[in-house]
């Protein structure tokens, strides 16, 4: 590993710009389950979004937070420190407030329909289904805040900070093949994904080789822009026709990555999109955590309320639904931190654009293309 670590103001700006696109394009994958299909048009876009363009994001962020953790590397008493701040407790917040949001509308009379599953009532729960819910045991591995399985990885990924420090600097190589062709078969590593191994550890790999944000920077952007659109025109193709192709799903994600990293540049320059990006990177981590399960109530009262059917109205409902759970995390985050500012940061981790602290954030994997 490097011995002096640094992330620069460069490095910063650039990471600090991706992150509320990236959650952006969490809410799509997370959107996923919208009723569009009823007309092929309808259903091809929601394949594209979800399935294909939005999957970069889980990567990136797990990429980036390994990056950060390992290029400055502590003491590991310091690092569980400062973790279960900015981690555990917003991880065990979270998944109490849905939990309890659900007892509510559960037991409410003229909203249970929405919240009731009578194979899954909050009230009957055993203690195997209370440690599920914190922990996500279940063979999907979601705790009840589904979203935040991307944390609970992430935590235990730092429980093994130290191992995956000493495989990285003694075997790189094949702790990364290794952990490539687990991704690459989709297989779980017991209950958190491989995936999540495998781009944390790719950021610790970075560092090792001193691969920087800015490394990306020689690549032409007609290049990758070019090599990305075609590979997700060519999947796109493929999974309409044909099913999904795991070998270019996997190499569009992988391109998305790079993507993202090589344009950060541009979105990091001074101005206003730089101005307005870094305002909401602020609220990143709350919309995250916040727009679940309101998106999936929202499809709820939207799909009895307007049931549309034709091409038109089901992709209204797909990027209506997506506009209107991020903005109404959003401007949920911006009134509670206004409001009740130690909330917020106790909420947020104590996460804030005065630096890149913390862990960058994510979403959920599809019943149809895990990841």
């Amino acid at each position: 590993m490097q011995k002096n670590g640094v992330i620069t103001q460069e490095e910063s700006k650039r990471i600090t710009a991706l992150r509320f696109i990236l959650i952006v394009l969490v809410i799509f994958i997370h959107n996923n389950g919208s009723e569009v299909d009823n007309t092929a048009f309808s259903g091809a876009i929601r394949l594209l979004f979800s399935e294909i363009l939005a999957r970069t994001a889980v990567p990136l962020f797990f990429f980036i937070s390994g990056y950060l953790l390992f290029i400055k590397p502590r003491p590991y008493k310091e690092v569980l420190k400062r973790k279960a701040k900015t981690l555990l407790l917003p991880y065990l917040l979270w998944n109490g407030l849905v939990l309890f949001l659900f007892w509510v509308g559960q037991t409410a009379p003229y909203v249970s329909a929405f919240f009731t599953d009578e194979n899954n009532r909050i009230a009957d729960y055993s203690l195997y289904q209370w440690v599920d819910a914190f922990l996500g045991l279940n063979y999907q591995g979601y705790p009840a805040a589904y979203q935040l399985w991307f944390i609970r990885d992430l935590i235990l990924l730092t429980l093994l900070y130290p191992i995956g420090k000493k495989a990285v600097d003694w075997c790189p190589v094949i702790t990364v093949t290794v952990l490539g062709v687990l991704w690459f078969m989709q297989w779980r590593l017991f209950f958190f994904s491989s995936e999540a191994a495998l781009f944390f550890f790719l950021g610790a790999y970075a560092v090792k080789y001193e691969v920087k944000v800015s490394s990306f920077d020689h690549i032409s952007i007609f290049d990758i822009s070019l090599a990305y659109i075609g590979c997700v025109a060519v999947e796109w193709i493929q999974v309409i026709w044909d099913g999904e192709f795991m070998v270019l799903h996997k190499l569009g994600i992988l391109l998305g990555c790079v993507f993202w990293l090589r344009i950060s540049g541009k979105l990091a320059a001074p101005g206003k999109l730089y101005q307005g990006l870094a305002y909401l990177a602020d609220f990143s981590f709350f919309v995250y955590a916040a727009h679940e399960p309101f998106l999936t109530m929202l499809r709820k009262v939207w799909s009895s309320l307007l049931p549309l059917q034709n091409t038109a109205g089901q992709l209204v409902q797909y990027f209506g639904l997506v506009l209107i759970a991020g903005g109404g995390a959003l401007c949920a985050g911006i009134l509670v931190r206004k409001l009740f500012p130690r909330i917020f940061g106790i909420l947020t981790g104590g996460r804030s654009r005065t630096g890149v602290s913390g862990r960058l954030l994510p979403g959920r994997q599809s019943d149809k293309m895990k990841e």
